[in-house]
């Protein structure tokens, strides 16, 4: 009975390992979006044509650290851009994202005060601008990522217990046990591969999610269409150690700063963050009521907010026809006992992160079309297993790079001798629906003779233009190296 419930525990988990790792269809774009449903919009600005709308919004770090794994979401802040290009026939090239936040209390940015180090420029230069982060390009994003998986707990413990079990293996020949050799066999050959199965590494979904979806220099919008860019801004630049912490935890405590008003000292999230501001003395606090010997800068922002809106309520009812909302502390008359409560309003209004926003450079190109495919790296699945590259098998993969959309795919071999072969992987094809301009899913099929160790491979794409001219893109190797 005891060995049966086990059996069935252990089934449960394989089903449920096997379910986690099935693949979803378009699956770069459902989580894009799922994870925008979860985000906090923010402002944006661009200098493309008037047909280009950009929406952009802050994912949370919880959702970054689920969607693009651990060490993307501590080392950026993640934003998830929508880019509609509603021009009939002109398509976007995107060529950079800066996240600017000039106009935010903490910026380090004083109006009034300029950058004496600034050095004349000739006419063919530009400086950058210290209010403005730029997006990291996904090739970075991606370096860092698989830096940090080859170190991630679940690595470790399964590299821990390879090498156990294969230090047990080299000494088993010299213990008496009869029961050692087997005992190292069943751990190595049953254990291992169990701890994978049930603990199992994602870290591969989310690597070909950055390739799809993350930003990179010079991706194009068709014509007509829609894309979904994921920037990535280092939270390092624009937060301290202190402040991250409180974004990891309540993002919303930069979002909305008049919420601290419900917020009680905690040495975690929104409360510490109100526990910051009370040390620091940008706010005294004050007494909670009138019969209450409690005094806290919470009750002070509670009272200012307060009244805060009754001089807005009573400006308003006595403005006389349109105008410009009123503003309470511009009336000198009116703001004579509001100077405190002006100051404390203004502070929340300014700490906001609202304050901050998306800019989105580029140029309208007509023709995408016309503009070569560029190959940056191949992925092929399974491509370390033997088998794959028998004779009949279909071969899967990914094709990364940039202007692929509207490619021709197109795969030729050369084998240690020097044959080059157009056969030997035949029926080639791509899949556009799943693909993007950053990215080409595709399959083929093994010809009539298996695919030998250090064959290489050489990927091209070929786009038509609308005057029928073709453009090819440089070819990519791929040395095919099973284990």
């Amino acid at each position: 009975m005891r060995v049966a419930f086990f059996m069935l525990v252990a089934c449960f988990c394989l089903d449920l390992a096997a379910a986690a790792q099935a693949p979803a269809t378009n699956a770069a774009q459902t989580a894009a979006q799922n994870a925008s449903k979860q985000g906090i919009a923010i402002s944006t600005a661009s200098d493309l044509s008037s047909t280009v709308s950009v929406e952009a919004v802050l994912l949370p770090y919880s959702v970054a650290k689920r969607t693009f794994g651990k060490e993307v979401a501590e080392k950026y802040a993640v934003v998830s851009l929508t880019v509609s290009n509603r021009d009939p026939k002109q398509g976007v090239v995107l060529q950079s994202v800066f996240l600017d936040y000039s106009r935010w209390l903490f910026s380090g940015v004083f109006a009034g005060l300029t950058n004496r180090a600034q050095a004349p420029q000739e006419v063919w230069q530009q400086q950058s601008k210290p209010s403005q982060v730029a997006s990291a390009e996904v090739r970075t994003v991606r370096t860092d990522f698989q830096d940090a998986q080859l170190w991630s707990t679940r690595n470790w413990v399964i590299h821990i217990a390879t090498a156990v079990g294969a230090a047990a293996g080299a000494v088993s020949f010299s213990t008496a046990s009869d029961l050692f050799a087997p005992s190292v066999a069943a751990f190595n050959g049953n254990v291992v591969p169990a701890l994978g199965i049930i603990w199992p590494d994602n870290s591969q979904s989310q690597l070909n999610l950055l390739n799809d979806i993350g930003f990179r220099t010079n991706h194009v919008i068709a014509a007509k269409s829609a894309d979904i860019v994921v920037a990535f801004f280092p939270t390092e630049r624009f937060l301290t150690p202190t402040l991250h912490e409180i974004y990891k935890k309540a993002p919303a405590a930069f979002f909305n700063p008049s919420e601290l008003i419900f917020e009680r000292s905690s040495p975690h999230g929104a409360g510490h963050l109100l526990r910051l501001i009370e040390e620091s003395g940008l706010i005294q606090p004050s007494p909670c009521g009138e019969n209450s010997s409690e005094k806290s800068v919470r009750c002070t922002l509670v009272g200012s907010v307060t009244r805060y809106e009754v001089a807005y309520e009573q400006a308003k009812a006595q403005q006389k026809g349109g105008g410009n909302p009123p503003n309470p502390c511009a009336d000198e008359k009116a703001a004579s006992g509001l100077q405190k409560d002006c100051f404390n309003v203004a502070l929340l209004n300014r700490a906001s992160l609202n304050n901050i926003r998306v800019v989105v450079g580029g140029i309208m190109t007509v023709d995408v079309a016309s503009i070569p495919a560029t190959i940056s790296s191949v992925q092929i699945e399974n491509d370390h297993q033997v088998s794959t590259w028998k004779s009949g098998q279909t071969i899967t993969g990914t094709v990364t790079g940039t202007f692929l959309s509207g490619g021709v795919l197109s795969m030729s071999t050369t084998d240690a001798t020097g044959s080059t072969s157009t056969t030997a992987l035949g029926s080639v094809k791509s899949d556009s629906a799943a693909g993007s301009d950053a990215s080409m899913p595709f399959s083929a099929v093994v010809g009539t003779n298996d695919i030998a160790p250090g064959t290489k491979i050489s990927f091209s794409v070929t786009k038509t233009a609308q005057d029928k001219s073709t453009t090819s893109s440089a070819p990519f190797l791929y040395v095919v190296s099973p284990e």
